[in-house]
Protein backbone atom coordinates (compact mmCIF):
# COMPACT_ATOMS: atom_id res chain seq x y z
CA UNK A 1 0.00 0.00 0.00
CA UNK A 2 0.97 3.60 -0.43
CA UNK A 3 2.61 5.28 2.58
CA UNK A 4 3.06 4.01 6.11
CA UNK A 5 -0.29 3.23 7.67
CA UNK A 6 -2.20 0.57 9.51
CA UNK A 7 -5.69 -0.11 10.93
CA UNK A 8 -7.40 0.72 7.61
CA UNK A 9 -10.93 -0.32 6.81
CA UNK A 10 -10.92 -2.68 3.82
CA UNK A 11 -13.50 -4.49 1.77
CA UNK A 12 -13.30 -6.75 -1.27
CA UNK A 13 -15.94 -5.45 -3.66
CA UNK A 14 -18.15 -7.51 -5.95
CA UNK A 15 -15.84 -6.44 -8.83
CA UNK A 16 -12.90 -8.15 -7.13
CA UNK A 17 -11.23 -4.82 -6.35
CA UNK A 18 -10.17 -3.85 -2.85
CA UNK A 19 -11.44 -0.59 -1.35
CA UNK A 20 -9.45 0.93 1.50
CA UNK A 21 -10.64 3.78 3.73
CA UNK A 22 -9.01 5.57 6.63
CA UNK A 23 -6.27 4.08 8.71
CA UNK A 24 -3.69 5.33 11.11
CA UNK A 25 -0.42 7.16 10.43
CA UNK A 26 1.68 8.46 13.33
CA UNK A 27 -1.15 7.42 15.68
CA UNK A 28 -3.66 9.77 14.00
CA UNK A 29 -6.67 8.83 11.90
CA UNK A 30 -6.52 9.72 8.21
CA UNK A 31 -9.15 10.63 5.62
CA UNK A 32 -7.56 8.94 2.61
CA UNK A 33 -9.43 6.31 0.60
CA UNK A 34 -8.51 4.39 -2.53
CA UNK A 35 -9.11 1.37 -4.70
CA UNK A 36 -6.55 -1.34 -5.27
CA UNK A 37 -7.52 -2.55 -8.73
CA UNK A 38 -7.31 -6.32 -9.03
CA UNK A 39 -7.00 -6.26 -12.83
CA UNK A 40 -4.02 -3.88 -12.95
CA UNK A 41 -2.49 -4.33 -9.48
CA UNK A 42 -2.49 -0.54 -9.12
CA UNK A 43 -3.72 1.91 -6.54
CA UNK A 44 -6.38 4.42 -7.65
CA UNK A 45 -7.11 7.34 -5.35
CA UNK A 46 -10.54 8.77 -4.60
CA UNK A 47 -11.36 12.04 -2.82
CA UNK A 48 -10.74 12.01 0.95
CA UNK A 49 -13.48 11.25 3.45
CA UNK A 50 -14.90 14.08 5.55
CA UNK A 51 -13.85 12.56 8.89
CA UNK A 52 -10.43 11.10 9.79
CA UNK A 53 -10.76 7.62 11.28
CA UNK A 54 -9.04 4.30 11.74
CA UNK A 55 -10.58 0.83 12.11
CA UNK A 56 -13.82 1.82 10.35
CA UNK A 57 -16.17 -0.81 9.01
CA UNK A 58 -17.03 -0.86 5.31
CA UNK A 59 -20.07 -2.33 3.58
CA UNK A 60 -20.77 -2.49 -0.15
CA UNK A 61 -24.43 -1.68 -0.79
CA UNK A 62 -26.53 -3.31 -3.52
CA UNK A 63 -26.26 -0.17 -5.69
CA UNK A 64 -22.43 -0.28 -5.57
CA UNK A 65 -22.03 2.55 -3.05
CA UNK A 66 -19.62 1.99 -0.16
CA UNK A 67 -20.73 2.72 3.39
CA UNK A 68 -18.05 3.70 5.94
CA UNK A 69 -19.27 3.31 9.51
CA UNK A 70 -17.69 4.66 12.69
CA UNK A 71 -14.08 4.00 13.54
CA UNK A 72 -11.61 5.27 16.11
CA UNK A 73 -10.31 8.83 16.33
CA UNK A 74 -6.80 10.20 16.76
CA UNK A 75 -5.08 7.75 19.07
CA UNK A 76 -7.72 7.85 21.78
CA UNK A 77 -9.59 4.72 20.74
CA UNK A 78 -12.73 6.81 21.15
CA UNK A 79 -15.35 5.92 18.58
CA UNK A 80 -16.77 8.33 16.05
CA UNK A 81 -20.48 8.25 15.31
CA UNK A 82 -19.85 9.46 11.75
CA UNK A 83 -21.27 7.54 8.79
CA UNK A 84 -20.25 8.37 5.21
CA UNK A 85 -21.10 6.85 1.85
CA UNK A 86 -18.92 6.90 -1.27
CA UNK A 87 -20.68 6.86 -4.64
CA UNK A 88 -18.31 5.44 -7.28
CA UNK A 89 -20.56 6.68 -10.11
CA UNK A 90 -20.04 10.32 -9.08
CA UNK A 91 -16.74 10.03 -7.19
CA UNK A 92 -18.27 11.86 -4.22
CA UNK A 93 -18.61 11.30 -0.50
CA UNK A 94 -21.76 12.18 1.42
CA UNK A 95 -22.15 12.36 5.17
CA UNK A 96 -25.19 10.50 6.49
CA UNK A 97 -27.01 10.82 9.80
CA UNK A 98 -24.66 10.02 12.66
CA UNK A 99 -25.14 6.97 14.86
CA UNK A 100 -26.43 7.68 18.37
CA UNK A 101 -23.18 6.38 19.89
CA UNK A 102 -19.62 6.43 18.55
CA UNK A 103 -18.20 3.06 17.54
CA UNK A 104 -14.60 1.85 17.66
CA UNK A 105 -13.48 -1.78 17.19
CA UNK A 106 -17.00 -2.75 16.19
CA UNK A 107 -18.55 -5.01 13.57
CA UNK A 108 -21.06 -4.26 10.84
CA UNK A 109 -23.15 -6.64 8.76
CA UNK A 110 -25.63 -6.09 5.96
Amino acid sequence: LYGGRYDMGTITLSTGDLFVAGGRASNNGITEAFYYRNSTYRREGVPPMHIARYRPRLIELADGKILVIGGCTNGTNSGTSSVEVYAPATGRWAQLASMSVGRCRHTATL
